[in-house]
């Protein structure tokens, strides 16, 4: 096993890889940096540190395509997401572990006393919903509706909403499932929307371009 790989109470926020990702995309050693790596890491942190790399290149490459690659305007538009916590360590043990009320997936949570259910669910609509409300039109938003109750107005335009390569990718990793359940997923939201989610293919062409360093 190796030796004392991390400072306790180590954290990583996603403004501490603005720089070093728009500079030269190698996110995976600028985190082992900050939370003080001092021996080899073992399998189990580089495990989880490169799926928070991958996590924050790929969420990254899409907010830089959205404000036309300009880091003062990302600075400005993306307070609340710089603020998350990507990765932490906890105080208490070695296990390497992120913040579950702050971190999306694939990292893993932090043990925390239990929230009631309901409780739980409100927050995270709440959190969904202003993510949504930022990143989406309001015509986009009440195609998303339409296509979920079935509806089917015309004066809203399928074209209209549609995901680019970079989103079907970010979304393929935030929901963690496979390539069958992906293409599964996008027959049935093609079906309503045609070119909505592009192919895996497609997937895969731009993850080999916004994510070239070897450790994604």
């Amino acid at each position: 096993m190796a030796g004392n790989e991390a400072g306790h109470g180590a954290i990583v926020r996603n403004r501490d890889l603005i720089d070093v990702w728009i500079e030269a995309q190698v996110v995976y050693e600028k985190i082992l940096s900050l939370i003080d790596i001092t021996d080899e890491p073992s399998k189990h942190l580089k495990s989880n540190i490169m799926k928070c790399s991958q996590w924050f290149g790929l969420k990254m490459a899409n907010k830089w395509q959205k404000v036309g690659q300009s880091r003062n305007r990302h600075l400005q538009n993306q307070v609340y997401w710089l603020g998350k916590i990507i990765y932490r360590i906890n105080n208490d043990s070695e296990e390497n572990t992120s913040s579950d009320e702050e971190q999306e997936p694939p990292c893993h949570p932090v043990r925390r006393p239990r929230v009631p259910f309901e409780e739980a669910s409100k927050k995270t609509k709440r959190i969904r919903i202003a993510e949504l409300t930022t990143d989406r039109s309001a015509n986009e938003l009440q195609f998303a509706v339409n296509v979920v109750s079935g509806s089917n107005h015309s004066e809203v335009s399928p074209q209209i909403f549609s995901f680019s390569t970079a989103e079907g990718l970010a979304l393929m990793v935030d929901l963690d499932i496979s390539v069958r359940k992906y293409l599964l997923l996008r027959s049935v939201i093609n079906g309503k929307a045609q070119n909505c989610l592009p192919s895996y293919k497609e997937l895969q062409k731009t993850k080999n371009a916004i994510l070239p360093s070897q450790y994604y």
